[in-house]
């Protein structure tokens, strides 16, 4: 699961709004333009919130910390590639700290594609399962 399926999980479309307002999240970036303050927020929610405490309250919840762990672990993944990419220049300089740091990131990413690989397996799995009409012949 990414943060985006996530936060389509969430049973309030203000605190997928608030989420997406304080970590800069929009799903598409042309329809919702961002929100640069608490009181631009609060307007655009147009509902019975007149401030943020609520929201604040909810930033210290298993829900919330949840939510943040996720979106970590895709902006990880940015930087791992972001990482890997300049690792490579170098490597192909001869640098033998990159070279070395390189083998080692190759490492990392071809354990982490095994545990990718899994997780999408079990997806097709599940959509298996689920396109069953459980008639039997």
């Amino acid at each position: 699961m990414n943060i985006y399926d996530a936060l389509r999980q969430l049973n309030s479309y203000d605190k997928r709004m608030w989420f997406q307002y304080r970590h800069k999240l929009y799903f598409q970036q042309e329809k919702n333009e961002e929100i640069n303050s608490d009181e631009e927020f609060l307007k655009r929610t147009m509902r019975k919130f007149k401030t943020t405490d609520s929201f604040i309250a909810w930033e210290k919840s298993d829900e919330y910390r949840n939510l943040v762990a996720l979106l970590l672990e895709s902006k990880i993944a940015n930087d791992l590639l972001d990482t890997y990419n300049i690792v490579a220049e170098q490597a192909k300089t001869g640098d033998d700290k990159s070279v070395k740091l390189l083998l080692q990131l190759s490492k990392d990413i071809t354990t982490l594609s095994k545990e990718a690989k899994k997780s999408f397996n079990k997806k097709d799995e599940e959509e298996i399962i689920e396109e069953d009409d459980g008639l039997s012949v």
